[in-house]
């Protein structure tokens, strides 16, 4: 079976185009394996459906199905236009809900819709806002990025009991001056930091919103050394939308024996 391997900010995706595939949760484990298969952070069935350009069916790299992804988005779309299709817009399904991305000068443009904001307050002394952004996130600002035992920090919180029994991402964020700010996310499905996450990137904004009053065009930069541009618009007290804005590449392709 051919498989194509794509990033988008070095988010990295196994990409496989079939209506009817489906791999138990030990073979995409092994498939998203680093050591031992193709390494990555997720694999995503590509489909046909009826009412959009392509579904996306995406799976973590622990095996489980997930409800969204940023820069697996992106980079379903950047396959899209690889494999010949040069129209400007895209709709793509992921879990039932329909997206709508644009192609600008080489990037990849994401209608986010309207994230939701699930609640704040204060956990083991760290504040937070948990956003559902396509996938629930958890937002700490904080002053140090790189502080020693982020992972260890996030992993508790990912399986903190409040968040009980799914999970939350944890992302850890510090606003900079020009709109500009730093995320680290650690990914529920990964079990662990990811060089990048579009949703948490989208989630990072919406809480900077929240707790700056910033919107507009922000700019997020993850541990890839990489950005994400996001337009979050909003009036007064209520969020209207945000799209994402980036680029995603493939990588290379080859074929796999089931």
């Amino acid at each position: 079976m051919r498989f194509y391997k794509y990033q988008g900010t070095g988010n990295d995706f196994i990409l496989i185009e079939s209506e009817t595939a489906h791999f138990p949760t030990h073979q995409i484990k092994q498939l998203c394996d680093r050591r031992y298969g193709i390494g990555a952070d997720g694999l995503i069935f590509v489909r046909r459906p009826s009412n959009a350009d392509a579904e996306m069916e995406i799976y973590n790299a622990d095996g489980m199905r997930a409800e969204m992804c940023g820069n697996g988005l992106r980079s379903l779309v950047q396959f899209l236009i690889d494999r010949g299709n040069r129209q400007k817009s895209f709709t793509i399904v992921a879990s039932g809900k329909l997206y709508k991305a644009d192609v600008e000068e080489g990037k990849i443009i994401v209608d986010m819709g309207v994230p939701k904001i699930l609640e704040e307050g204060t956990i083991d002394g760290l504040s937070f806002f948990h956003i559902d952004s396509g996938v629930p996130h958890f937002v700490h600002f904080c002053d140090d990025m790189h502080q020693v035992g982020f992972s260890q920090i996030a992993r508790g919180l990912r399986y903190h009991p409040h968040f009980s029994p799914s999970g939350v991402n944890v992302n850890f964020a510090k606003l900079l001056p020009s709109c500009l700010l730093q995320v680290r996310t650690y990914e529920r499905g990964v079990e662990g930091e990811t060089h990048s996450c579009g949703t948490g990137g989208a989630a990072a904004c919406v809480a900077a919103w929240k707790k700056y009053g910033i919107k507009g065009l922000l700019e997020v930069e993850f541990p890839s050394q990489e950005r994400l541009q996001f337009d979050l618009l909003a009036h007064d007290d209520l969020l209207r939308g945000l799209s994402m804005r980036g680029h995603a590449a493939y990588v290379f392709e080859g074929e796999i024996g089931l």
